[in-house]
């Protein structure tokens, strides 16, 4: 995955027109109201697997685990759907990864998480600039 992350960087820096609106989809942006509720569905989502760990199984940190996965799936979502936000989102998510990395030792997997945070930031940056180019 890392492999796959860093040659598509190399080849959107290199030549940008690859990576442009040109792929089909505009870059778009949700409203307030449309990330209020993803925020509301991660969270519900994230609370009952939260629970659920908790009550079944000994993990450590069963709420905050369970934030990450479902803020990916939610998130990926928004990948499709080529909303600027979801670099944003994936800024906090992989924020929260790292910590938990950290936390049980798992240094080499939060420095491939401190890798995914500087490609979601670069991500944002790259399609706020293109989305800025698309609406004038």
């Amino acid at each position: 995955a890392i492999g796959f992350l860093l040659v598509g960087s190399v080849v959107c820096i290199r030549d940008r027109s690859v990576c442009a609106v040109k792929r089909g989809l505009t870059i778009i942006r949700w409203t307030s109201k449309q990330h209020i509720f993803g925020v509301v569905i991660i969270l519900a989502a994230s609370i009952t697997s939260g629970y659920l760990l908790s009550s079944n199984t000994a993990a450590k940190l069963p709420y905050l685990d369970s934030f990450p996965t479902w803020g990916s799936v939610f998130t990926t979502i928004m990948v499709a759907q080529k909303v600027l936000e979801n670099w944003l989102y994936w800024i906090v998510i992989n924020s929260v990864s790292i910590y938990l990395y950290i936390d049980r030792g798992l240094d080499q997997t939060a420095a491939m998480f401190f890798l995914y945070l500087g490609l979601a930031t670069v991500g944002f940056l790259m399609w706020k600039k293109a989305y800025d180019t698309q609406n004038g």
